[in-house]
């Protein structure tokens, strides 16, 4: 099969034709590489009107989703994105990209699909990706980042139980003054949240990413005295020259309030859901 890649461009002022590559695909054989900017995501918001930005942030979330899927061989039977109809059998294939390069006129342009003749790894991968979209969001790599491989692996048995890849808001949390994303939230008699942290990024980014999952727990637990919450983080120790990030992980496995799980024992969080019987947050997922 043909291997080809497709950039993915946000337009931010159209009347100038002035955009921002956001995302790349590649399909290579049976297996499909898709990441997206998280870095120029937060820029991009605010340049946006809002409902934009979360109809461009949904659909992102929503690629990304599929192509887990479809790697692991859990393809849904369709994929939408803001102003396409998409077919997976049609999204698959080049040809259908340079009809998405023709005829797409939203908040994800596509380019016309390139041929490459090159044997694709991760690392060939992530060679196209600094060159093209974005480089600093090296932190992101799957090296490095274990999100995507945990998620992957998980969210298919969790699915129907939780809350999944959400952005809460004070709509679901009336305390809750900054919009804030979560993997899953449940509740039985008590809320049941999970976090994938990846404790090799940056410091900086390590530290924000913490900061903004304890505010959230903090509120969850502030709604009730005898509060008895769930609370998972998965998370692989970072290397010991890392100081301060070492230092980090070390003092959040020692909270009392969150049960830390390498990514090896994830069957724990899929366990405890399915025994304790947890239902969603929430009545529907959200599309943001």
């Amino acid at each position: 099969m043909k291997t080809f890649y497709s950039i993915l461009y946000c337009p931010i002022r159209p009347i100038v034709d002035e955009r921002l590559s956001i995302a790349l695909l590649l399909r290579a054989d049976d297996k499909v590489y898709f990441r997206y900017s998280h870095d120029k995501l937060k820029v991009i918001k605010e340049l946006l009107p809002e409902y934009a930005f979360n109809l461009l942030k949904s659909s992102l979330k929503n690629i990304e989703e599929y192509f887990n899927a479809k790697n692991s061989e859990l393809i849904s039977q369709q994929i939408f994105i803001e102003g396409i109809d998409i077919h997976p059998e049609r999204f698959l294939k080049s040809e259908y990209f340079e009809y998405l390069n023709n005829y797409t006129n939203n908040l994800l342009h596509f380019s016309r699909p390139k041929s490459i003749d090159l044997a694709i790894t991760e690392d060939v991968f992530d060679s196209l990706y600094n060159k093209l979209i974005f480089e600093s969001d090296s932190i992101y790599k799957k090296k490095h980042l274990i999100s995507e491989k945990v998620k992957q692996k998980v969210n298919p048995k969790i699915q129907g139980y939780v809350n999944l890849e959400v952005e809460l808001t004070s709509k679901e949390i009336s305390s809750l003054i900054v919009p804030t994303p979560v993997w899953f939230i449940g509740k039985n008699n008590n809320d049941v949240t999970g976090e994938v942290i990846d404790f090799n990024k940056a410091t900086p980014y390590l530290e924000n990413d913490i900061r903004e999952h304890l505010y959230l727990l903090q509120l969850l637990r502030a709604s009730n005295k005898k509060y008895i919450g769930k609370h998972f983080l998965v998370g692989n120790e970072p290397n010991k020259s890392n100081r301060i990030n070492h230092s980090i992980w070390k003092e959040l496995r020692n909270l009392s309030y969150i049960t830390y799980l390498p990514p090896n024992e994830t069957e724990n969080i899929t366990e405890y859901i399915k025994i304790h019987k947890v239902s969603p947050y929430f009545e529907s997922q959200m599309g943001n």
